[in-house]
């Protein structure tokens, strides 16, 4: 793990608050950067960069997660609970046996992601973005997703099929 991590925090929270002008420093991590196992559960994250990173057992319970990059990012075992996700972009990223339960995903890009296991119970995935997703064996109860987008979700060929698993779909 990043021994920096929490100075990198403090930045991020810097550029969060400070003015125009102030020099600003954004969480950016890459695929050099592993901080599997960190809580950073109830953080404010927004617009932070995880691009290619190792987040797998990262503690993001109740953080907020807004407009955050996750492209290529390996986030195995992540607890999302309770976390809001709005307009993430995290196409190809390897999500397996994450815990989605709770989480505020709107407008999310999961397009090409592996959310294999992945529990998604009572999350919102309205207007998101799901283009060859994998969903095999994830917990869909409660999930709602925006009907429109249930043709594009690998091996689900009917909405009605999700809504099999326990998904609601939005009309």
């Amino acid at each position: 793990m990043r021994a920096d991590l929490p100075i990198l925090l403090q930045r991020h929270k810097d550029w969060l608050e400070k003015g125009p002008g102030v020099a600003r420093y954004r969480l950016t991590l890459n695929a050099k950067d592993d901080i599997s196992g960190a809580d950073l559960s109830g953080l404010d994250l927004r617009g932070a960069c995880f691009n290619e990173a190792n987040v797998s057992h990262v503690d993001f319970t109740g953080s907020d997660l807004t407009d955050v990059q996750m492209i290529g990012v390996t986030a195995r075992w992540a607890n999302f609970d309770g976390a809001t996700l709005v307009g993430v972009k995290a196409q190809r990223g390897n999500f397996e046996l994450a815990d989605f339960t709770n989480a505020l995903m709107i407008a999310i890009v999961l397009d090409d992601a592996d959310c294999e296991g992945a529990d998604f119970t009572d999350a919102n995935l309205h207007r998101a973005s799901l283009k060859n997703l994998n969903l095999k064996g994830a917990v869909l109860t409660g999930t709602y997703f925006s009907e429109d987008e249930t043709p594009y979700i690998k091996g689900v060929k009917h909405a009605r099929q999700l809504v099999q698993r326990g998904a609601e779909l939005g009309l």
